[in-house]
């Protein structure tokens, strides 16, 4: 049982956190990081280059360090079902903002008219 959940738990701290992307405020509050939180959107205003960096790190490394946050969470699985709702939403924005992104992209270079 021990060997299965460092297993799943190796697995998990592997995988990018695509809600800590996309919702970084929102995650780092929600996930424990309030002090995180604060200086990131003081960071949005003042020096934007380091709140995207504190994204990208989140994106990276926020499973890992949610987890090792505090007794938040009851277990490993209510942890791993909360970090997948984030991952699926994180995914759906992400996916959406491209979309957006290249529509306007092409409408701007009049790649095909609407």
């Amino acid at each position: 049982m021990t060997d299965e959940l460092t297993d799943k738990t190796q697995f998990e701290f592997k995988t990018l956190n695509w809600g800590a992307l996309s919702l970084t405020p929102l995650w780092l509050f929600l996930n424990g990081f309030w002090l995180t939180a604060v200086i990131y959107v003081f960071t949005i205003f003042i020096f934007w280059p380091l709140s995207l960096a504190i994204s990208l790190l989140f994106f990276i490394k926020g499973n890992e360090w949610s987890w090792k946050n505090g007794s938040r969470w009851e277990s490993f699985e209510k942890y791993s079902d909360s970090q997948y709702a984030w991952n699926f939403i994180g995914k759906i924005i992400v996916f959406t903002l491209v979309i957006i992104l290249i529509m306007l992209g092409a409408q701007y270079f009049n790649l095909f008219r609407i």
